[in-house]
């Protein structure tokens, strides 16, 4: 899914049409199939879609043309392929490389692991117009279209963009360097007294450095920087000093960004080889690189991992090997890193399954436990205990759990996928609001009369206006309501009998009651 001038771009499947690319403004009117990119029920498979300009580019698949590179500008006639880089249908763009390791944006060109068929994939660059796509370097040439230089995990600083390639099976994965041109793009520094190749990753650049991660056969996972020269390139801290040991134990997910900075220092997951998976900091210097907090009581613990950042305070989950997976928070320093709240009792934790952190309007979103562990529905957080607390549910019926993800802001609302028993996985949708804890109250709220014929009010002491919507026992909604006064008469949808559940809802607190409905 992205964003994209209010409106939400993201790939879906119909039943008829395959993945295809569809579009949404937060309506049921408004989210219709875009264009059908691959005519028939295999559809494109679109995905990994990225800013560029005023345009969206994204990986689309057609029978005639393989897996190509396409960009929209939100209409249909506005969606269409690239380049044919690879002619014929062959694969012009891996179609299984991950989106945070291959695709990079870059003064508005997105550079790329392309293949032409003739050279194997190597780095292409484009501006979103064909004759602005085209191959910067054949990294790999010795062994012609069987060569692959596979550049990925860029990074910038300066006016050069940094990545890692394969020029050799000697050499391994080294660290390249490129202003945009061929002749401009060359291997940057070769690590000495390391054979095979370090694989240089998660570079992002603080205080006049490029910080990233390098592991070689003799080098171990290491913290690395460099100030744009050979000379300058340095490792900042041997973290594990046990040899060809890998410090670097995150248990990455593949949509997961392992450095996050905020403010003059980054945040990241390292094992020092006594504390375990911990929470480190760097400002790219030896002395300020160090353990934020050593938060669990065995070793190895578990690794903080799916980093969000919201009012320059991070957060992320966590074991401490007492409450199980649960949100922590960390303003950087020991005495202000904690865990949020023990939101589901016990070593089990709440975050079980994997899932998504995402910091919108001054809350975060995330899929947690609600009361067992497979049981992951939407929760929203604004950092307090008090403030962090599970949604109504989306899939109530099962016990399965709705798997909210990938949570988007599309005007005022926050848009993401989620799963029913009845409906499958669909487009969802939750206002956006920061409110404190002291808006969240909802207390007085009662429904009359709990046994009905199809009417029935809600009042409340306090609350002046809140939003209702009702469920059936297979957690389909039969009917909703916003901005509902106290006392309002509200009629439910003829032919709508049996137990119901009514969610009463203002901001982010809400109540269930029921509703037998003869």
């Amino acid at each position: 899914m992205i964003g994209y001038d209010d409106v939400l771009l993201f790939a879906a499947d119909d039943g008829t049409n395959g993945v295809e690319l569809w579009i949404s403004d937060g309506t049921e009117g408004g989210t219709t199939l875009l264009k059908d990119i691959n005519p028939g029920a295999a559809g494109s498979e679109c995905k990994n879609f990225f800013h560029l300009g005023d345009k969206v580019v994204f990986q689309a698949k057609t029978a005639a043309n393989g897996q190509e590179l396409w960009i929209t500008d939100g209409t249909p006639a506005g969606t269409n392929m690239v380049k044919d880089i690879r002619p014929g249908s062959g694969n012009g763009v891996n179609n299984t490389v991950a989106i945070n390791d291959y695709f990079f944006v870059w003064n508005d060109v997105l550079y790329f692991s392309g293949n032409d068929g003739q050279v194997g994939n190597e780095l292409w660059r484009s501006d979103g117009t064909e004759s602005g796509t085209w191959l910067v370097k054949d990294i790999q040439p010795i062994f012609g279209a069987n060569g692959n230089g596979n550049p990925r995990y860029y990074g910038t600083l300066g006016d050069k963009l940094y990545f890692t390639a394969h020029e050799n099976s000697n050499d391994g994965e080294q660290l390249w360097v490129t202003d945009g041109t061929p002749a401009g793009t060359e291997r940057f520094y070769t690590f000495p007294g390391v054979t095979g190749g370090v694989d240089p990753r998660y570079k992002m650049e603080v205080n006049g450095q490029l910080v990233f991660y390098a592991e070689g056969n003799d080098l171990g996972a290491e913290l690395w920087a460099t100030d744009g020269t050979p000379t300058g390139t340095k490792m900042i801290k041997d973290i594990n000093t046990a040899p060809n040991t890998g410090s670097f134990d995150t248990q990455p997910n593949s949509f997961e960004n392992r450095f996050n900075r905020i403010g003059n220092v980054i945040y990241f997951a390292a094992n020092d080889g006594t504390n375990g998976r911990e929470l480190w900091r760097t400002d790219g210097t030896t002395a300020g690189t160090w353990m934020v907090k050593d938060g669990s009581a065995e070793v190895p613990g578990y690794s903080p991992q799916l980093f969000t950042v919201m009012d320059d305070i991070l957060y992320y989950k966590f074991d401490d090997e007492t409450h199980g997976i649960e949100l922590w928070r960390s303003d950087g320093t020991e005495s202000g890193t904690w865990m949020v709240k023990d939101a589901t009792p016990g070593s089990q934790g709440s975050f079980w399954l994997p899932s998504f952190l995402t910091a919108i309007n001054g809350r975060i979103y995330f899929g947690g436990a609600k009361g067992s562990a497979f049981n992951v529905e939407l929760w929203t957080s604004d950092g307090t205990e008090a403030g962090t607390m599970v949604l109504p549910e989306i899939n109530p019926s099962t016990g399965d759990g709705s798997d909210p993800n990938r949570f988007t802001l599309v005007g005022d609302e926050v848009l993401f996928g989620a799963r029913t028993a009845a409906e499958g996985f669909e487009l969802w949708k939750v206002k956006a609001n920061s409110v404190s804890t002291t808006d969240l109250e909802l207390e007085g709220i009662s429904i009359q009369p709990t046994i009905s014929t199809g009417s029935f009010t809600v009042t409340s002491e306090y609350a002046p206006a809140f939003d209702v919507s009702v469920v059936n026992l297979e957690g389909r909604q039969v009917a909703f309501w916003t901005d509902v006064q106290s006392g309002q008469l509200l009629e439910l949808p003829e032919g709508v009998t049996g137990m119901m559940l009514v969610n009463i809802t203002r901001g982010y607190r809400s109540t269930v009651s029921k509703l037998i409905v003869k």
